[in-house]
């Protein structure tokens, strides 16, 4: 509901109510007596709200969005379990926080320079942009979720607990080491900018890898066995890229510049993107499990290697170095091509349901089409304009 006065709030609360959700209307300093059975409650879009009324006790979720004003939140009763705040800049402070409380979200909250103790039930803590939180309290052994981002006055992290799954730092960009990571960590992303110069070991178990943003990692960590995704994006220190793990499935490179070469490929890889590595001159052997191959702004790359007869997905853009495909495996479903010197094409699958073909000005001609192509574009293709093409009983002209 909307609120503008007490004589709308008298209209439509009563005793009773357990959920309410209020939009506030611009002019309005404080709310009216809450009722008491309130369970869940949601205050949102408050621009001059300053004060909140005392919380009924029966409170198990609150929400407050979007009131730039608000300077402080009145005690926060024991049953609490869900407590989210975004966008409420004036808060230079929490309260304490109930020991029921499992989840806590604080989203540009700027002026909260530190939290209070932290619940000994809490599993899930996200903080998002507050750019003057110098320092975590100690982390609740419970916690599973901790999620950081945009947190840039942060310097270190506290120890991270033993029943921890997931740590997702973004943004925190003056961290410039980690804590020990526990066992118990299945899922880690860092984004943390060129101070961080290190990672500590991983935990056996972990089962996706991202590393981003980290121009001052000179190397990675043995990578754990069970790690089925690894993806390292902006990282042009790196020179070289650990032993893949068996297990890996799904391996993406993006703008690592000082890489030359990639380790031998797991068996049991069907991903692979490389995009943006200028230092690479070759791709190792492809894996027969491979499905899907995207390779684009690698400038030296000179060829690829034999397709796997499991691919089904092929897409190339801008590899000014590269003269020529190989033979297409029958599985592919997909190819596109982009921006490419190459003078003619391979035969195209029996199966080949999409053809993309753009800014390829010294291909002349196109293999016969198959006619199971449901899909073709050709576009910025200056030796192929005005040329005809069939497809079954189908005549397309290139213009």
């Amino acid at each position: 509901m909307k609120v503008n006065s007490t004589e709308s709030w008298n209209d439509f609360i009563t005793e009773d109510l357990t959920e309410l959700r209020l939009d506030c209307a611009s002019d309005l300093r404080s709310l009216p007596a809450l009722p008491q059975n309130l369970m869940r409650l949601v205050i949102e879009n408050g621009p001059c709200l300053e004060r909140l009324p005392s919380l009924p006790g029966t409170l198990v979720e609150l929400v407050v969005q979007n009131c730039p004003r608000l300077k402080s939140l009145p005690a926060l009763p024991g049953k609490l379990i869900h407590l989210e705040l975004y966008n409420n800049p004036a808060l230079i402070n929490l309260p304490s926080l109930p020991n029921a409380l499992i989840r806590l979200v604080l989203f540009e909250c700027c002026g909260l320079t530190g939290l209070p103790a932290l619940s000994s039930s809490l599993q899930r803590l996200l903080v998002c942009n507050c750019p003057d939180l110098k320092l975590l309290p100690a982390l609740p052994k419970t916690l599973k979720v901790l999620m950081l981002e945009k947190c840039a006055g942060l310097k270190r992290l506290p120890e991270l607990p033993q029943m921890l799954n997931e740590l997702q730092l973004y943004g925190c960009s003056g961290l410039t080491n980690l804590p020990a990571l526990p066992i118990t960590l299945i899922d880690l992303h860092i984004d943390c900018g060129p101070c961080l110069q290190s990672l500590p070991a991983l935990p056996v178990d972990l089962d996706r890898l991202w590393v981003v943003n980290c121009p001052g990692l000179k190397w990675l960590p043995a990578m754990p066995k069970n790690l089925a995704s690894l993806k390292v994006e902006n990282c042009p220190g790196l020179k070289k890229l650990p032993a893949l793990p068996k297990k890996l499935a799904g391996l993406y490179v993006y703008f690592c510049s000082g890489l030359a070469t990639l380790p031998t490929l797991p068996k049991k890889l069907t991903q692979i993107v490389v995009h943006g590595c200028s230092g690479l001159a070759d791709l190792p052997t492809l894996p027969n499990t491979l499905t899907d191959l995207f390779v684009c702004d690698c400038c030296g790359l000179l060829s690829l290697p034999e397709l796997p007869l499991a691919l089904k997905g092929l897409q190339v853009f801008n590899v000014p170095a590269m003269k020529e495909l190989p033979s297409l495996p029958n599985s592919l479903r997909i190819v596109r091509l982009e921006d490419c010197p190459y003078t003619s094409l391979p035969a195209l699958p029996d199966g080949l349901t999409d053809l993309q073909v753009g800014k390829c000005s010294s291909l002349t001609s196109l293999p016969t089409l198959p006619s199971t192509l449901r899909n073709l574009m050709i576009y910025e293709s200056q030796g192929l304009t005005k040329r005809e093409l069939q497809l079954g009983l189908l005549s397309i002209v290139l213009c």
